[in-house]
């Protein structure tokens, strides 16, 4: 198995979840591919069961990218949820861009990644999404490149 190594970003994003990645990354990353530069790939979690109706996990989509070797940098976390009342859609919810430094929330919008309230908002969103992930909340995983 190679060791991915994640480069830094301006979240306080921890080994747990560098380590979640690269589990699910290695199924499908071969040492040719890691030689490559510039590749790109994005993880989606789902829950099958989730709908406007029902609570479940809300879906995630992770953004990755393959800098050289076995470098990764965290390009951007999606969470996607149903807003609405009488015609609920799914759309981003909470969104982490780290290569630009913003974050979205649907209460405040876009706002800079430089306070300490969105590393608190952070860290709460990777503690429940990594609870999820470990409990079988997402019944469908997938690797896009």
């Amino acid at each position: 198995m190679t060791k991915l190594n994640f480069t830094s970003t301006s979240l306080p994003v921890s080994k747990q979840i560098h380590e979640l990645l690269s589990e699910h990354c290695q199924t499908v990353l071969t040492l040719d591919s890691l030689k490559t530069t510039g590749q790109r790939l994005t993880i989606c979690f789902r829950d099958k069961s989730y709908s406007a109706e029902s609570s479940g996990c809300h879906p995630v989509e992770i953004g990755l990218n393959i800098t050289n070797e076995a470098n990764i940098t965290i390009s951007y976390i999606t969470d996607f949820a149903y807003v609405g009342n009488h015609y609920p859609e799914l759309k981003r919810h909470i969104d982490f861009d780290l290569r630009h430094k913003i974050y979205f929330t649907v209460e405040l919008g876009w706002q800079r990644i430089q306070s300490s309230e969105v590393n608190d908002l952070y860290r709460n969103w990777e503690q429940n999404f990594i609870s999820h992930v470990q409990s079988g909340g997402y019944n469908e995983i997938a690797i896009i490149f």
